[in-house]
């Protein structure tokens, strides 16, 4: 998920190409978008002009031949930061998935970065 552009990137394994892609913000006024892969099975759904934040859960399903919706990530998308004396990053993520983090105060200024696994319950 790239929250500056709006978009969401990945690949779809095991599927005729190119496939129907969607993907819906799980909000109030949240989009509900459709896009469709390359001949390799990559694709990119964007959500612009809507604004994906921290917190906002996103659902991102295929389209099979035959109509019916395949999850592409087995639970939805979802980042939330709590402020706290040491601040913890929950959220979900398919497991096995690589995930950066980047940690800014409330002027914007970087505060610290990470990279797990989704999986990984380190702090």
């Amino acid at each position: 998920m790239d929250a500056d552009a709006n978009t969401i990137s990945g690949h779809v394994y095991d599927v005729a190409y190119p496939a129907d892609v969607r993907g819906e913000v799980w909000v109030e006024d949240g989009p509900s978008v459709e896009g469709q892969t390359d001949g390799a099975g990559d694709y990119t759904v964007d959500f612009f002009p809507f604004d994906v934040k921290s917190g906002h859960t996103v659902g991102l399903w295929y389209l099979r031949p035959d109509g019916h919706e395949v999850g592409i990530a087995r639970s939805a998308l979802q980042l939330s930061i709590t402020q706290m004396p040491d601040e913890v990053v929950e959220g979900n993520a398919t497991p096995g998935v690589t995930v950066n983090l980047e940690l800014y105060d409330g002027k914007g200024t970087l505060k610290g970065t990470a990279e797990t696994i989704a999986g990984d319950h380190r702090r």
